[in-house]
């Protein structure tokens, strides 16, 4: 269900709490309707597991633990990907305690492979100032359309399984028009080229899954679907829209007058 949106004038700290939520539903979104996955729960900490040997679909988020307790935890953690014969990740988000739990993670052999700049924009000063985009998008409202999405992400190097783990069980009420989740394509004379989801959550609008397939890259595409998710969500009503973005991608998103608030990092085994 979709939540209040926040407004503007909510202090900083509330916001980078509405956004590492925001992740966090996202991350966990998908997987509650894959029927390969496993999710366990605790007010402590949240754990994602499969026998799948991907990390995509293995992974820790969500650590509320303090420092008596995080050596013990991460020991456990271990050991249950170590009996799955999986890689998995763990995600350090701004809220995430204890607060030097990278160093507990490093001493463990999980070692930082990304270190990402959470984003905002404030959608109440937002305004387009580019032409219009040769882009048609549409709004996932098939498995058909789910299909779609999903090769575009695998070719933009997703796992090549990412429609039949996770989207091949996803109920049309999780992605469909009135769904707090929107998985949009774009395409170039009916071909679908770049894709892009916004999840309405915590109050803030959260985009995820920007993505062109290689040989596109270059043409403004991923600029074009961003736009057109800011839309949307303007539309929706929110005042506030957020990301996490690579290093890479976090020049794109300068452009588009998002500013560097958080940072969330992922730690891989």
């Amino acid at each position: 269900m979709q939540s209040t949106p926040l407004t503007n004038s909510a202090d900083l700290s509330t916001v980078i709490h509405a956004m590492e939520q925001n992740l966090i539903r996202m991350m966990t979104y998908f997987c509650r309707h894959a029927p390969k996955i496993t999710i366990d729960e605790s007010p402590e900490l949240t754990v994602v597991h499969s026998t799948i040997p991907d990390s995509t679909y293995n992974f820790v988020i969500h650590t509320r633990l303090n420092s008596a307790q995080i050596l013990e935890k991460i020991r456990q953690v271990k050991n249950l990907f170590t009996k799955l014969h999986t890689p998995f990740s763990w995600w350090v988000c701004p809220f995430d305690s204890p607060s030097n739990i990278n160093e507990f993670l490093e001493q463990e052999s999980i070692h930082l492979v990304a270190d990402d700049p959470g984003m905002l924009i404030d959608l109440d000063g937002y305004s387009e100032q580019q032409p219009p985009s040769p882009l048609t998008f549409k709004s996932a409202s098939s498995q058909e359309d789910l299909k779609e999405f999903a090769a575009i992400n695998c070719d933009a190097g997703e796992s090549g399984d990412f429609y039949s783990v996770l989207l091949e069980s996803l109920p049309q009420s999780c992605y469909g028009p009135h769904s707090e989740a929107r998985l949009f394509t774009g395409s170039v004379n009916g071909k679908a080229v770049t894709s892009g989801m916004i999840l309405f959550s915590h109050g803030i609008a959260g985009i995820y899954y920007i993505a062109t397939r290689p040989q596109e890259q270059g043409k403004g595409y991923a600029s074009a679907m961003m736009r057109h998710l800011l839309r949307t969500a303007v539309e929706a009503g929110y005042h506030l829209a957020t990301l996490q973005a690579s290093k890479a991608g976090a020049s794109l998103y300068k452009k588009l007058g998002f500013v560097e608030v958080a940072n969330f990092q992922e730690y891989i085994c």
